[in-house]
């Protein structure tokens, strides 16, 4: 196939990436690197396959960072589809290597994306991850309030917002919160992660009974998952039942 990729390599990506991957799986890297690299400039295919093989396959953190510095400056600033794929690579390199630029330079490219008219609900949620992460709180809650008026059926969105807020203000957003995370729990009952946020709000608003209720629901939804009999601990022990919080943690997951 190499010479039909040299005569005509636009649409070729495709190939490259199954090709590149296989290679990357055989310790080979420089090799795919040399596969892809020359022909970034040529079609978005190519540019997308390097992204893909360097946020997926490269693990390496040193080399991963290298192959997404080389690609930035290639990337179209026009091309918001490969833009926003950018900030997802150069996330994931922060999730796994968190001394790096990662999260800054995905930062970076996300607040040129959602500041574009036409911007998308996926953008907005990135974008409220990301400076969360980075602890610019306000930038986030804004973000997550911009995914749910362009998708308001974003229940993981509408769950971090609930998170936020009461986080940052429990007196203040209080109220707010705790209808965010009914409304999630709402959306998918058997959902444990959202029955911990409701828990989590209605523990910071000081009615530890309902929060006691939801995390033992969420016990029953996921029984082998040590978080929950934790959690419950917690909120015992907060309530001042001390002895049962103790033998609860010390109940042996099934």
């Amino acid at each position: 196939h190499l010479p039909m990729v040299e005569a005509n390599p636009a649409g070729w990506g495709g190939f490259a990436e199954v090709l590149g991957e296989a290679l990357v799986r055989q310790n080979r890297v420089a090799e795919a690197r040399n596969l892809i690299q020359p022909r970034l400039r040529d079609h978005s295919d190519w540019r997308f396959a390097w992204l893909r093989l360097a946020s997926q396959h490269l693990e390496v953190p040193d080399v991963r960072r290298r192959w997404l510095e080389l690609i930035t400056p290639i990337v179209p600033a026009d091309a918001k589809q490969e833009r926003f794929a950018l900030a997802e690579a150069w996330w994931s390199l922060h999730l796994a290597a968190p001394d790096t630029p990662g999260e800054r330079i995905a930062a970076q490219i996300l607040e040129r994306l959602v500041a574009e008219p036409d911007a998308v609900a996926m953008h907005w949620f990135l974008h409220g991850v990301v400076t969360e992460s980075a602890g610019r709180l306000d930038t986030a809650a804004q973000a997550y309030r911009e995914v749910l008026k362009l998708n308001p059926g974003a229940q993981i969105a509408r769950n971090n917002l609930a998170m936020l807020l009461i986080e940052r203000d429990p007196e203040a957003n209080g109220s707010e919160a705790l209808e965010l995370a009914r409304a999630v729990v709402a959306s998918n009952p058997n959902n444990a992660n959202y029955r911990d946020t409701l828990a989590f709000v209605q523990a910071r608003m000081g009615d530890l009974d309902e929060a006691i209720a939801q995390i033992q629901i969420a016990i029953d939804l996921e029984p082998q998952n040590p978080l929950w009999r934790e959690r419950l601990a917690e909120l015992l022990k907060q309530s001042g039942n001390d002895r049962n919080a103790f033998h609860t943690a010390d109940v042996p997951t099934p």
